[in-house]
């Protein structure tokens, strides 16, 4: 087994460099990052009659957008975005009716699996919030679930279910997307790594690009996930961003057990591709790589770190001394970096382990390709998207691992307070002033 190589599995995207094309020197709107956020904001704007730019430091969908779970669920999501999910659920669907096979999407519901009492507790209480926004939701226990759902194992507590989520395979979802954006006009500028953004008696006039060239717009639109926030801070906009590597893997083609995408709430998560393959991950297991933001702020951060003390390995290593040395020699904090992220492959191993506990028939899987993704989050694990204070730049930043799935709404809602129209309640709640200055 080899950390990601490519036989034929559907995931990631590979991350490679690429040599910018000269970009026109004006538009409309340019938007910072070609993820799938960025995709879909560039699409709505160009929908409106704007020129735009999507400008990506390396390829489109290299970075999270193209190698993450791949779940679209409601299920599970917290109360403040539950309407924002549900409304970018019905945007998936509709995307998949549109592209079709090609887009990778399996709408088999999504499970969420208790091994014991406490954890059905949990599954459980998210009913009121699903009652809320009229999603369909059940818990299913004891026997009723063993005969419903007969591959997982005998000892289960019960099962959260909602029949309308699905999964996707996100780099077919990134070529569909990117695909269609070119199609509308939307220039997709690859190798444009952004240095500043340049602005003049408070609103923005551009961006800098690190080989020195400008290009003018009198929108900017910062979605460049985890870069986002050491970019912004160069105008003086300082988000509550960490930043962790979540490892997944995937397995050789194996018979065909469930459309569903299922996650034991205790451990591992996991969907089967159309072909077979397994893709797997432990949730909220991450290695958060420590930046000097991170230091800066460690009083803040301090609550996160010990409420996910479990969940979250704290390795202070390489970037932070970078950092350190940038600032001690006047040079100032360092790109980060746009490499391969280092896969934890003890990460891997334990959620294989604990998917064959959760699913005895996958004690046969036999693991092909494993690789890691680069996570923003956010102290309350909720995206930041909207305003910045500054007239003309806008951001979505922080989604926590949530960025695929609710990506529509998180879009639409930026397009509309962009365009100046209501449709922008879809994200009040998460505008980066729920946070102290």
């Amino acid at each position: 087994m080899t950390v990601f190589e490519s036989t034929g599995c559907p995931l990631p995207v590979r991350i490679e460099s690429r040599a910018a094309v000269d970009p026109p020197p004006a538009c409309d709107a340019i938007v910072v990052g070609g993820g799938i956020i960025g995709l879909l904001i560039a699409i709505g704007l160009r929908e409106r009659g704007r020129s735009v730019m999507v400008l990506e430091a390396c390829n489109v969908g290299s970075a999270q957008s193209g190698r993450n779970m791949g779940f679209v669920r409601e299920q599970g999501r917290d109360a403040v975005e539950a309407e924002a999910m549900r409304y970018s659920a019905s945007r998936w669907r509709a995307l998949a009716e549109r592209f079709g096979a090609r887009f990778g999407w399996t709408g088999g519901g999504h499970l969420s699996i208790a091994r014991d009492e406490q954890s059905l507790a949990q599954v459980e209480s998210w009913g009121g919030i699903a009652a809320g926004v009229g999603t369909r939701f059940e818990v299913v226990t004891g026997r009723a679930a063993r005969d419903r759902w007969p591959w997982l194992a005998k000892d289960i507590a019960g099962v959260g279910y909602t029949p309308d989520d699905g999964h996707v395979d996100p780099a077919s979802a990134m070529r569909a997307i990117a695909g269609s954006a070119r199609e509308l006009g939307v220039e997709i500028v690859e190798g444009a790594v952004v240095e500043e953004i340049e602005r003049a008696a408070g609103r923005v006039e551009g961006v800098v690009l690190a080989d020195g060239r400008s290009v003018h717009a009198p929108l900017v639109v910062v979605a460049a996930g985890a870069w986002s926030g050491r970019l912004l801070s160069r105008v003086g906009v300082r988000l509550p961003l960490h930043m962790g590597r979540g490892t997944l893997s995937a397995t050789r083609p194996f018979r065909r057990i469930t459309e569903s995408s299922g996650w034991d709430v205790t451990g591992a998560g996991f969907r089967q591709a159309p072909d077979g393959r397994v893709v797997f991950g432990m949730g909220a297991f991450v290695d958060v790589d420590v930046r000097w933001e991170d230091l800066r702020s460690s009083f803040a951060l301090l609550p996160t770190l010990w409420q996910n003390r479990r969940t979250m390995r704290v390795r202070p290593g390489a970037q932070l001394a970078r950092d350190l040395g940038g600032l001690v020699t006047g040079r100032g904090l360092s790109p980060l970096d746009r490499t391969e992220p280092r896969a934890n492959m003890r990460a891997s191993d334990e959620g294989l382990q604990r998917l064959r506990e959760l699913v005895p028939a996958f004690a046969e899987l036999e693991v092909e390709s494993v690789w890691a993704g680069v996570i923003d989050s956010t102290p309350d694990f909720l995206p930041i998207a909207g305003g910045t204070g500054i007239d003309g730049l806008l951001v979505v930043a922080g989604t926590s691992g949530h960025g695929l799935g609710i990506a529509p709404a998180l879009a639409d809602g930026v397009v509309a307070i962009a365009e100046g129209r209501d449709e922008a309640d879809l994200i009040d709640a998460l505008s980066r002033q729920r946070f102290p200055s």
